[in-house]
């Protein structure tokens, strides 16, 4: 018995984290899908598009290259701004982003939107953990970031399931290949609303701006 008193306990733990803590786990579920998509499926949609190794290649350079480059801004941004507005930008950038895509294919806005997505990818990566952190309690830090290290892996299963039914379903009820440009624009269409849930789950967080001194 004293084994599943410990692990009732334990799971007691998961029930206080404070509103903004839970509210971002939510948005950590949105950004994981949209991120997780994005790297199963936007290279497959370059070669559906026809594109060759060597641009594919240069579009995956282009997300890393702005998220190197806008990492330390943005962590000075969030310090003067607040995390809140910071992150909430992101989302917004991610889903003009995917939306763009879904109608321009060239190669100067396959860069530019790989780029867009890269740099807002890091208003994530970098600030999830200032953000976890600040509005928890120290009680419940080690689930919470447990919890959160969970949530990841997590979605990128699942993003992989869904790319897969929806690849399925478009196929099917368009009788197209299952790596038609049009399935790839669908799963555009899914990041673009996981970005908008993202930043809604992110708007709803408390404003913490710093206030003046």
């Amino acid at each position: 018995m004293r084994p599943l008193r410990a692990l009732v306990r334990y799971a007691r733990k998961f029930t206080g984290f404070e509103r903004d803590a839970r509210i971002f786990l939510l948005a950590s579920v949105a950004f994981g899908t949209l991120f997780s998509l994005w790297w199963v499926d936007f290279n497959l949609y370059l070669i559906a598009l026809g594109y060759e190794p060597a641009f594919i290649g240069l579009t995956g350079a282009a997300w890393s290259l702005a998220g190197v480059v806008v990492a330390l801004p943005l962590s000075v941004a969030s310090n003067r701004l607040g995390r809140r507005l910071v992150m909430l930008t992101g989302s917004v950038v991610a889903a003009i982003a995917t939306a763009c895509l879904i109608f321009f294919n060239g190669p100067v806005a396959m860069i530019a939107g790989a780029a867009a997505v890269g740099a807002a990818s890091q208003t994530f990566f970098v600030l999830q953990s200032p953000l976890l952190m600040e509005p928890s309690r120290p009680v419940h830090r080690n689930e919470l970031f447990s919890l959160q290290a969970a949530i990841m892996p997590a979605t990128t299963i699942g993003a992989a399931i869904l790319g897969g039914l929806v690849a399925v379903v478009i196929s099917t009820t368009l009788g197209v290949d299952s790596s038609d440009t049009a399935v790839y624009r669908a799963l555009l269409a899914i990041m673009t609303i996981a970005a908008v849930l993202a930043g809604i789950a992110v708007f709803a967080l408390q404003d913490d701006r710093p206030h003046p001194s």
